[in-house]
């Protein structure tokens, strides 16, 4: 199955017209829509509900939700990591929102950030590099992450999947669950959404030619997802399939020697890098392919 994310259209704006857009965009070229809802603040949810039913209704459409760090927000960031009991029961309280909304429009997997070694997190432009304050041990962020799944994994009742993304190695912002290693922590009953972008530019950065098979090798058989994020491994660009460097075909290839393929979803920038729709069509398409060939 394949898919693409609310944010090609970017972070703000009407979220159901953002995914009738892209409904539009899979029927043209005979794909069944699969549509990502992408990072929002968790009180604009229950106003989604209604608009977001009568399109899978119309159309079909399957759907999951994914929150990032970066929620839309001046004053508040999502991060499991943190020992500061206001943002640590913020985080919780807006993911078990998540899991009520993806109950609410029939989507079955919440896909998210864990967040940072640090208790607050800072930003004075939005999607621009993140402030930390408070740095804690790695030890103690993930004492902190168990803790909060343990709490969301009873929330979802086993109806709603969850699942970490690998993030980027950027050890200045102390991210979690970026190095193949970090998943040997992956509370059970917590799956894997795997980036590809995430996983060229840490491989990249980190100057390990097996960092992404390591990785594959420890999530495999976990992964309930896949972002396609393609760049050319100097930043996490979020292109679209083609457009980059990531080797797609190797990755699929690794991860079927594990389990199935799961729902692979386009996670790029419409606005940063001037795409067309049918920029996006092509990517889609030369997804597909890529997905067949393996």
């Amino acid at each position: 199955m394949i898919g693409a994310q609310t944010t090609f259209y970017g972070y703000k704006g009407d979220v159901v017209e953002k995914t009738r857009k892209l409904i539009n965009i899979f029927e043209s070229i005979d794909i069944p829509p699969y549509v990502q809802i992408g990072p929002a603040p968790a009180e604009v949810f229950e106003a989604l509900v209604s608009g977001l039913n009568m399109l899978k209704d119309k159309h079909e459409v399957k759907y999951s939700v994914h929150q990032s760090i970066w929620v839309p927000s001046p004053d508040f960031f999502l991060n499991l990591g943190s020992s500061d009991e206001v943002a640590k029961m913020g985080t919780v309280d807006s993911l078990k929102k998540s899991i009520d909304f993806a109950r609410g429009i029939g989507a079955r997997e919440v896909s998210f950030h864990a967040g940072c070694a640090a208790n607050k997190v800072m930003q004075n432009e939005e999607l621009e590099p993140l402030t930390i304050l408070g740095e804690i041990s790695y030890e103690e962020a993930y004492s902190n992450v168990e803790e909060s799944l343990k709490e969301l994994l009873s929330h979802a009742k086993g109806d709603v999947k969850l699942s970490i993304e690998n993030l980027n190695h950027r050890p200045e912002r102390k991210y979690l669950f970026s190095t193949p290693e970090d998943f040997q922590r992956l509370p059970p009953g917590v799956n894997v959404l795997f980036d590809t972008g995430h996983a060229h530019f840490s491989e990249t950065r980190m100057g390990d030619p097996s960092y992404i098979e390591k990785m594959i090798e420890i999530v495999g058989g976990k992964i309930t997802g896949i972002h396609a994020s393609d760049n050319d491994g100097s930043e996490d660009q979020h292109k679209l399939v083609g457009f980059g460097s990531v080797l797609f075909s190797k990755i699929f290839e690794l991860i079927t020697k594990k389990q199935k393929l799961p729902p692979i979803i386009i996670e790029a920038a419409q606005a940063k890098h001037e795409y067309s729709e049918d920029d996006l069509k092509k990517s889609i398409k030369r997804l597909a392919q890529l997905i067949e060939d393996v």
